[in-house]
């Protein structure tokens, strides 16, 4: 194994996802957070729900769904995280990006 990893998440990818999130949640611009942890192999983002109208968890789910279709995956691994706060307390989250359990975070 060369000691060099694949980055698996671009920051073009980044863009498309942030602003996917943004065309549903105009009310977020500027407001989600987003971080790329495991040297490019994972995106964590938040979306801090007491800024704008309430999400039902429903609505919140089909974001993750949304976010899940646009990351890559990796066997036994996650790629991404979406964590809704609350006066920054996760009270929220969806996660995927594992090809062995493609459903495990919803």
């Amino acid at each position: 194994m060369t000691m060099i990893q694949h980055r698996m998440i671009s920051q073009s990818l980044v863009d498309l996802v942030v602003g996917t999130l943004i065309e549903q949640l105009p009310w977020a611009e500027g407001k989600l957070g987003f971080e790329l942890q495991d040297d490019f192999q994972f995106l964590l983002i938040t979306v801090p729900c007491d800024i704008g109208p309430e999400l039902s968890q429903e609505e919140r789910r089909q974001l993750g769904h949304q976010v899940d279709r646009m990351m890559p995956t990796r066997d036994g691994e996650l790629t991404w995280m979406l964590n809704f706060t609350t006066r920054g307390k996760v009270v929220d989250s969806y996660f995927g990006g594992d090809s062995r359990s493609p459903a495990i975070g919803f």
